[in-house]
């Protein structure tokens, strides 16, 4: 991470497991387990506030696009 920049999608998705004391593998993974999918939304959440579209989020986390517009609605 280079202070100042923007984090890149991965580094996201990197924060938020480092934040839930899980691994990047646990949330591109295809555990459909609550501890695992709550932190998954949020990870999806932050993806959309940056701009992202539902299809590259789904990419970077092995997800269709449905399925992730599922886990927006579900992180509110």
């Amino acid at each position: 991470m280079i202070p100042g920049r923007p984090l890149s999608g991965r580094e996201i998705i990197a924060k938020v497991a480092a934040e839930h004391r899980m691994t990047v593998d646990d949330l591109v993974g295809p555990s459909r387990v609550r501890t695992v999918c709550i932190p998954r939304w949020r990870a999806m959440r932050e993806l959309r506030e940056r701009g992202l579209s539902l299809s590259r989020i789904g990419q970077l986390l092995n997800r269709d696009h449905k399925t992730v517009l599922h886990g927006l609605r579900r992180a509110g």
